[in-house]
């Protein structure tokens, strides 16, 4: 029963495009400027990433019941970011 449920819940999820975003995030210190870059699959899984040293901010995965949260401890902006060596 329980692996017809997750077969049914896997096609009956509504499939979107894979798609990926650039925008601002902020500057460094020194002024240059960083991107961030929001990665979708098309299962809806997002990853945001900076152009700062390639940190992931962000990861958004479904939970056993679909509910997505994120598992990142990242953060909202460049303050918290130690600078680069």
């Amino acid at each position: 029963m329980k692996l017809w449920f997750c077969f049914v819940l896997l096609f009956a999820m509504p499939v979107k495009e894979a798609m990926v975003a650039r925008s601002a995030f902020g500057k460094t210190p020194a002024g240059q400027a960083v991107d961030i870059f929001t990665l979708v699959n098309a299962n809806g899984v997002e990853a945001r990433v900076i152009s700062y040293g390639a940190i992931i901010v962000s990861l958004r995965v479904p939970d056993r019941a679909g509910r997505f949260d994120d598992v990142v401890l990242g953060y909202d902006t460049l303050d918290g970011i130690p600078p680069a060596i």
